[in-house]
């Protein structure tokens, strides 16, 4: 009662007559998602899109109930909280307002797919994101389940079938105390209720989130770059084409957060994936690509270096001896070609570099089916 006095005092908070109809209160799990959502930035309460509407009866651990009469309230009630006391439910139904529309939230499964049309994170996903990235449970430990039964959990195995045998709407319900292991620091605590557990997930930087946007910036050249406003600075992670590892990349590292390939045509499965101290089991984003013919050949070559400043160039894809197309030698700082090579017929090109300085060799091509399309490749002659 004293911890909520300056509460009283301001006039923010109620308590309820004496001498009325005592507040039912209801356990809500998604309640207390949603206030540990606010407690993570009070702002949110804007953000969020949906209002709760004013007067309505919040429940407290230890069994006293208040009525909260405006947001300061609520935010003074979400900052109050500690292991001991703590809001765990409300009086349904709860009002709430979605774009002026107001419509009562009558139990717990609508409050979940409330959560859901707002983009809140449940419990339940809070948990299937974070677990074994950074804390895991000591086994065994009793849950209640769907129909109120409570039921012994020996292991993670265990869980996880159950855990596909729920409705999605179900939020799970721990008998508690339970028993977290932390990974990063090698300890174990015990957990007395969903506040609790919830400051060890909030705690928990887990994964990043990945994501990223495709471009093709020339004619079968692709830019991948990932969605920069996701990422932290302790991040890192690693690009994939088709599970092979192309690049490490990552605000930890400097990177840029860009790909850049050219694919020739056909289907592709693009990847981020990272793993780190608070991300043990790791985690990916992949989005398939489909690499369309579009007419213009895919152009390509490979190099061996004879001797001193002397290399071979030999052309290597699919339609080379079907079309014509050209060699052509750039040095940087020259605004005209240096060389130039009407393909032999041999998809060969030998070619001397007599100065030093960078260069770049292509191959070009231009057409009825295709305006121009080039391949390139820069040395650094000594």
């Amino acid at each position: 009662m004293s911890m909520l006095q300056s509460c009283v005092d301001e006039g923010v908070l109620e308590f309820p007559d004496e001498d009325g109809e005592p507040a039912v209160i209801t356990e809500s799990i998604s309640l207390v998602t949603y206030l540990n959502y606010l407690s993570e930035d009070n702002n949110r309460i804007e953000d969020a899109c949906f209002k709760l509407v004013y007067p309505f009866e919040l429940g407290f651990s230890n069994g006293i109930s208040i009525s909260v009469s405006s947001e300061d309230g609520l935010i003074e009630a979400v900052n109050g909280q500690t292991s001991g006391f703590y809001i765990s439910g409300a009086e349904f139904p709860i009002v709430v307002d979605q774009d002026n529309t107001l419509s009562f939230i009558e139990s717990e499964n609508e409050f979940v797919r409330l959560l859901w049309e707002c983009d809140i994170t449940t419990f339940r996903e809070e948990l299937e994101y974070s677990y074994a990235q950074c804390y895991e449970f000591d086994y065994p430990f009793n849950t209640i389940i769907e129909n109120g039964s409570e039921i012994e959990v020996p292991s993670l195995e265990f869980l996880g079938a159950l855990n596909e045998t729920t409705s999605e709407l179900y939020q799970p319900k721990f008998v508690y105390p339970i028993t977290v292991n932390l990974l990063d620091e090698g300890t174990s605590i015990d957990v007395n209720n969903e506040y609790d557990l919830y400051q060890i997930i909030n705690d928990c930087e887990s994964c990043p989130v990945l994501e990223f946007d495709i471009e093709e910036d020339h004619t079968y050249t692709y830019i991948f770059e990932a969605n920069k406003e996701l990422l932290r600075a302790t991040d890192s992670y690693a690009w994939f084409i088709d599970d092979l590892q192309k690049e490490i990349d990552g605000p930890a590292v400097n990177g840029d957060n860009k790909l850049i390939k050219r694919l020739q045509p056909g289907t592709y499965e693009i990847c981020m994936k990272s793993q780190g101290t608070d991300c043990n089991l790791g985690v990916e984003y992949c989005e398939t690509l489909v690499v369309e013919d579009e007419g213009c050949p895919f152009l390509f070559y490979e190099v061996t270096r004879l001797e001193n400043r002397a290399f071979l160039f030999e052309a290597e894809f699919p339609r080379m001896n079907e079309i014509d197309y050209w060699w052509v030698v750039y040095k940087k700082g020259i605004d005209q070609a240096i060389a130039y090579q009407p393909d032999s017929g041999q998809n060969l090109y030998e070619y001397f570099f007599e100065e030093p300085g960078t260069y770049s060799v292509c191959l070009e091509y231009e057409g009825e089916d295709c305006d121009f399309v080039c391949y390139c490749q820069e040395f650094f002659i000594e």
